[in-house]
């Protein structure tokens, strides 16, 4: 159910604009070690140490809640700790501030009645940020299905999955509807369930980084398929677009969610991901795609590093 790397093979085997160098993957891992313990949040502009463990578990259930299209132009920023941040540490650093500011922003039945103009507080809105209503309906959403389903217990949800993850993934996938995240390609369905994977590793990363064993089968949760994972694949060689990708995405053309350039980005991400932990193997080191992905991602927020486009689509799905 919901199987993501059977959906996108169907993808990469249909593919026309991307192609995979795979002597870029051999080089890239040959030569950049990975830290086992790395998780994108250690470097983050958050509270998540000071917290007691339930409520951190709440805290990146909300995250990956309302973490998506960031890169709309001008970017929304907020100020926190006398630093300017945007994208989804401006998001951990919303959540962080509005805690330390009084706010109920990690208990259910506060944001199962969060309005617009709540929001709009908390994320000290200025028009920037799109999507806002569709942020504020999914919380209310999540908010609401914790309550009645779960107890607002996250670590409940996770029991209720016998702490697999792909138990998880497919109950949360089951019961939180805004966490859907499938596309249409030659009408086949493709998974890519992005938002709830990165959830269940975050969740995985709280549970073992206090003590709690980590999730069965987390070694089954796949790479994110969102803006920053392809984006970085591309600029060291590991995929390669054709000439009439690359105008798009480096003109900065919007894709369309669904669409078929889109669709083949996403699925290529997600692929080569699964190449270079197979490279990764023959080289004696064990590492699970999630590690891989947040190595990757924290590659793109080095900002002096001069990058091309990453592809834009307007979307609630990453």
């Amino acid at each position: 159910m919901y199987n993501v790397l059977d959906s996108i093979k169907f993808v990469i085997d249909n593919s026309d604009s991307i192609s995979v160098n795979k002597h870029a993957i051999e080089f890239f891992c040959a030569n950049n070690y990975i830290d086992k313990k790395i998780n994108w949040l250690l470097p983050s502009p958050n509270i998540i140490g000071s917290l007691e463990f339930n409520e951190k578990l709440n805290f990146v259930t909300i995250l990956n809640s309302l973490s998506f299209c960031f890169w709309h132009m001008p970017k929304w920023q907020i100020s926190y700790k006398e630093r300017i941040y945007d994208g989804s540490w401006g998001m951990v650093a919303a959540i962080s501030k509005a805690k330390e500011n009084n706010i109920p922003i990690l208990d259910f039945n506060f944001l199962k009645r969060l309005t617009i103009e709540d929001f709009n507080s908390i994320v000290e809105d200025d028009s920037k940020m799109i999507l806002r209503k569709e942020r504020v309906d999914i919380i209310n959403e999540v908010a609401s299905t914790m309550i009645d389903l779960f107890n607002s217990n996250v670590y409940e949800l996770m029991q209720v999955a016998n702490f697999d993850a792909i138990h998880l993934q497919n109950l949360i996938l089951s019961q939180f509807k805004s966490f859907t995240d499938i596309s249409l390609y030659n009408e086949r369905v493709i998974y890519f369930n992005k938002r709830v994977q990165l959830l269940i590793a975050d969740l995985n990363y709280i549970l073992v980084s206090n003590g709690y064993k980590k999730l069965k089968n987390i070694d089954k949760i796949t790479a994110c398929a969102d803006y920053k994972i392809p984006f970085i694949l591309r600029e060291f060689g590991m995929i390669e677009y054709d000439k009439e990708l690359s105008k798009l995405v480096d003109n900065k053309v919007i894709l369309e969610k669904g669409s078929k350039e889109e669709i083949e980005i996403r699925a290529h991400a997600i692929w080569v991901v699964e190449l270079m932990k197979f490279e990764y193997c023959k080289l004696g080191i064990k590492v699970e795609s999630h590690q891989i992905n947040d190595f990757l991602w924290m590659i793109s927020q080095i900002k002096n590093l001069k990058y091309k486009p990453y592809h834009l689509t307007v979307t609630t799905s990453y």
